[in-house]
């Protein structure tokens, strides 16, 4: 296949494609995409620590690299991104 030329091209290219929702686009890990679970429920980052049994610490540089691989600016958005594209089923 081609590479597409454009961004109407390359959005054609994407919906033509029939695929299950996955997460591996933004290349997450198992313990990420859980983050992602976790932060699209509504929990801070404090009860992602105390549920993942990690430091405070620990479970804010998880929900920074979910972000920064997903290009989301905010938790919202990764959360509204994660359920709009079906990112939210099981790990």
């Amino acid at each position: 296949m081609p590479l597409p030329r454009d961004r109407e091209e390359m959005l054609a290219a994407l919906r033509s494609e029939d695929k299950a929702p996955v997460y591996a686009p933004f290349l997450l890990t198992p313990r990420e995409h859980e983050v992602l679970q976790l932060l699209s429920a509504g929990l801070t980052n404090k009860q992602i620590a105390r549920h993942l049994q990690i430091s405070d610490h620990g479970a804010k540089r998880h929900v920074a690299n979910v972000l920064a691989k997903m290009n989301c600016p905010n938790r919202t958005h990764a959360a509204a991104y994660a359920l709009q594209h079906g990112l939210l089923g099981s790990t």
